[in-house]
């Protein structure tokens, strides 16, 4: 077994020797941006479908201003409209919680105390917020008995001095209807029970995604010197190949163990595309603020 650093293309004859050690290096360096990666790629996913649940209520409340209702069926067509884009919110959410711990641990080996902090972190904002606790249930509710909007309100509202007409579309969940099914978590429901009725889904939705851009926040914390460590080491690969290099191309650099007989056992591809796809959704998905505190409007003025 031999391991070496080349340019896996055809007119490439420079071969440098590297040992045992240093092709490992490479190896976990690869594994780290890797998934370091696809927690970021998780997360953009997860603000995405939030992104597609709360736009569709801003046309659908524009729709309600500019289009007459043609009857119960165009209402039931915005209501499985909605369902649709808060059930891919809810299972994207639960496929964030659920992966991460296991990107913590690729990372950082079994037993990582990085995963425990994940999984405390969301603890944590489970315990303090009702939206989380809300739409952890009613993820659970949707995958094993009903949908998770039940009712779409309309309302429009005059400002002070009768100025605009605001027009709002609220989703609503049914506790007597979820009751009635059942499968719903008891505590969780009783809470949701002493809310308005029926309960405005925006409000819950808006607490839960702040409290999982709270979560990713820690989840960056952690992952940051790893990847940027890993950084490092594609770096160390670069100039150990560039130093006496008739040309400083690095297209198909890579990290190969080749066996006796020389086919190839294992490849590292030395790229550093990886890393800048995670710093450039980093860079897009920002974390500040509190979305139950924000709101999009299209009012010529802010008052």
């Amino acid at each position: 077994m031999r391991y070496e650093l080349t340019r896996v293309v055809f007119e490439e004859q420079r071969v440098l020797e590297v040992t045992e050690s240093e092709f490992r290096r490479g190896q976990h360096a690869k594994i780290v941006l890797s998934e370091s990666l696809f927690a970021e790629e998780r997360f953009s996913i997860l603000l995405e479908n939030y992104e597609d649940f709360e736009r569709e209520l801003l046309a659908l409340a524009l729709k309600d201003v500019l289009f007459e209702s043609s009857g119960w069926s165009d209402r039931i067509d915005d209501l499985h409209l909605l369902n649709r884009r808060l059930t891919n919110l809810l299972t994207m959410c639960r496929v964030y919680v659920d992966h991460t711990p296991q990107t913590l641990t690729t990372i950082f080996g079994a037993g990582a105390q990085e995963a425990d902090e994940f999984r405390t972190a969301t603890a944590e904002e489970y315990d303090a917020h009702l939206g989380y606790r809300a739409m952890e249930a009613l993820r659970n509710y949707v995958q094993h008995k009903g949908l998770p909007i039940h009712r779409i309100i309309n309302r429009g509202k005059w400002t002070v001095g009768r100025e605009l007409l605001e027009h709002i579309v609220v989703p609503g969940l049914d506790v007597p209807l979820i009751r009635a099914v059942g499968g719903f978590k008891a505590t969780v429901l009783a809470e949701l029970a002493a809310l308005e009725q029926p309960v405005d889904v925006r409000g819950l939705t808006r607490d839960y995604i702040t409290c999982l851009k709270r979560v990713h926040g820690k989840v960056r914390d952690l992952l940051t010197p790893a990847a940027e460590a890993a950084d490092q080491v594609m770096t160390e690969f670069v100039d150990m190949w560039t130093d006496g290099a008739a040309t400083p191309d690095l297209t198909g650099l890579e990290l190969l163990q080749r066996n006796d007989d020389d086919t190839v056992a294992d490849r590292v591809a030395i790229v550093f595309e990886i890393s800048k796809r995670r710093k450039y959704l980093i860079h897009r998905n920002r974390l500040a603020g509190d979305l139950t505190k924000q709101v999009v409007t299209n009012k010529l003025k802010l008052e």
